[in-house]
């Protein structure tokens, strides 16, 4: 406030408000009176984009400008706190504020306080609200503090938020941990489970075929064929077994991330299967150079190799298979895909055959559990990617995934 200056020429406010109030009949007397100090720190504050505050006096008169009201809510204290004295306007708090600005007033040192937790009547209520401000001396005319000086930055929306989001983060590794527990339970009952469904299979398969040897010729055409199914059946519960034992294994077995080469671990997937690779005069052939990233090795090793021996299982009769490995660099992570020139799936098929046990063909045209792509997906879903295909039936498929560059 600028004595002199006219009420209309103001362009802030609370200034304005400053000016309107009856100054004749308040302790202060009128502006004319107030000492230099009073009116260069009130000039100051009414100018200024930043919240400030004033406590002028020994009863702490109260001065505000127009980037502080907002904190003072809709309704409430302003704009009757303008010019009052300080415990009048902030009864709620004046045990808190008080003692620290006679600190000030009587020893002339500043203060500091962040993200102090003051709560205050505002918007008809008690609110919790949340300070970072100072309070510093206002020296007067005859070199005694005067006044109270305060900057203040309401910080009640982003403190609230990091509450959040600590809750959230704590919530989230109490859920993490719940999780990691149930998988590591999970995977040994599996084990366990497997285990034991292993060994009363392997009795009746090994008796099966001794009866077949011990009674060969013996038996007749519809027996032999019984003990066939039987030997059959068995088998492909033993590979059943093992499949989901491995499916269980994933994100549960204790390994830990390391920075791996993607083209080695497609060479690795490709020696893994290198008697089906000759068996059906296949090729793997890497298109792009492959990144080397940090992931669970054996793993992704698993993926690249299911989706090759899916790629050579599906194959034309007529051509030899051919896979293609390409990788393409996005903003935050690697997009693979790997194509064949095989048999193809019908479009309506291509989300169910990532489904556990989901088999597109009979036991007899195509062997396998129905496992091999429920592990591919949940490899990449632990390494925070996905996976998908695009196929059309008669022209191969180009299974995509994605993997996080960290």
């Amino acid at each position: 406030m600028i004595i002199g200056t006219s009420a209309t020429a103001v362009k802030s406010e609370c200034a304005r408000l400053a000016y309107s109030l009856n100054w004749q009949q308040h302790a202060m007397g009128i502006p004319a009176s107030w000492p230099q100090s009073l009116v260069s720190t009130l000039s100051i504050i009414f100018n200024s984009k930043f919240p400030m505050f004033l406590f002028w006096g020994p009863q702490f008169y109260c001065f505000y400008n127009d980037a502080y009201r907002p904190s003072m809510g809709n309704s409430g204290k302003h704009p009757g706190a303008m010019g009052q004295m300080g415990q009048a306007a902030w009864p709620e708090i004046w045990a808190i504020i008080h003692p620290e600005l006679e600190q000030v007033m009587n020893g002339g040192e500043s203060t500091w306080h962040e993200d102090a937790h003051i709560p205050i009547f505002r918007n008809n209520q008690m609110e919790d609200v949340y300070w970072t401000y100072s309070y510093s001396p206002v020296i007067g005319e005859w070199g005694k503090v005067a006044g109270v000086f305060v900057t203040v930055n309401e910080t009640t929306k982003r403190v609230l938020a990091e509450k959040h989001l600590i809750n959230l983060t704590n919530q989230l590794k109490v859920n993490a941990g719940a999780l990691a527990k149930s998988n590591q339970a999970l995977a040994q009952l599996a084990y366990i489970a497997s285990h034991d469904l292993k060994e009363p299979l392997r009795m009746v398969t090994s008796f099966m075929e001794l009866l077949k040897r011990k009674y060969a010729g013996q038996l007749d055409d519809k027996a032999n064929t019984y003990i066939d199914f039987a030997l059959d059946g068995g088998k492909r519960m033993m590979r059943m077994i093992d499949d989901l034992l491995e499916f269980s294994r994933i994100n549960g077995d204790g390994r830990r991330r390391e920075m791996v080469s993607l083209d080695d671990i497609t060479k690795e997937a490709g020696k893994n299967i290198s008697r089906l690779i000759k068996k059906n005069n296949a090729t793997i052939k890497v298109t792009t150079p492959l990144p080397a990233l940090f992931v669970f090795r054996s793993e992704i090793t698993r993926l690249i190799q299911n989706l090759a021996s899916n790629a050579i299982k599906f194959r034309k009769k007529e051509i030899d298979p051919l896979i293609q490995v390409n990788a393409t660099e996005k903003d935050d992570e690697w997009l693979f895909s790997i194509e064949d020139n095989g048999i193809g799936i019908e479009q309506e098929k291509c989300e169910k055959i990532f489904e556990i046990f989901t088999r597109l063909h009979t036991q007899g045209t195509y062997d396998g559990t129905g496992i091999g792509l429920a592990v591919c997906k949940r490899v990449v879903e632990h390494h925070g990617g996905k996976i998908w295909v695009e196929s059309e039936v008669g022209k191969g498929s180009i299974f995509y995934f994605t993997l996080l560059k960290q």
